[in-house]
């Protein structure tokens, strides 16, 4: 989720459903269109179809769940608490905790895909006590320089009293 409001006493952080879904529509329906002319004119393989079909199919699954999908988070300063709220597909989460029940947020960087090195961004993750981890950011890959997180987690940390923990 990303920063999209801010005020002193108030964030709100939101998935940007819209952009996600049109990004991967726009992707399935060029990948399936690319793989029926590819078969219109060349002679293309059915284990290369299946597979390409099926990718194209997960990709328009991807956008119609982005499209219906609906995910924010308030930091309160006012209450000293956090509201979560998500509907997709699959249902319906809506909960408000005091920042109290909270351990913690972490900002670090994640690991690269290969586990060989550390990510150029870094990750602001809000962790309660029962296990929920939330991922929060000023963009969809988290926040560009450490300074930034730091910052907007610090903003969170003072407006919720939750702790915040930075890595290297």
């Amino acid at each position: 989720m990303v920063l999209v409001e801010e005020s002193e006493l108030r964030q709100v952080f939101r998935f940007r459903n819209k952009r996600w879904g049109v990004a991967t529509l726009v992707a399935g329906l060029v990948l399936i269109a690319s793989l029926g002319w590819l078969q219109a004119t060349h002679k293309a393989g059915f284990l290369q179809s299946a597979i390409f079909y099926g990718f194209g199919v997960l990709l328009l699954y991807s956008s119609l769940y982005s499209l219906r999908a609906d995910q924010w988070l308030i930091v309160d300063g006012n209450r000293r608490s956090i509201h979560f709220h998500k509907s997709n597909l699959y249902g319906l989460v809506d909960w408000e905790r005091p920042g109290l029940e909270f351990k913690e947020i972490r900002v670090f960087r994640a690991a690269t895909s290969r586990g060989t090195g550390r990510a150029k961004n870094w990750t602001i993750m809000l962790a309660s006590g029962d296990g929920v981890n939330l991922f929060l950011g000023e963009n969809e890959f988290g926040a560009f320089s450490r300074e930034r997180a730091l910052q907007l987690a610090g903003k969170v940390g003072q407006l919720a009293g939750i702790t915040v923990v930075s890595s290297e």
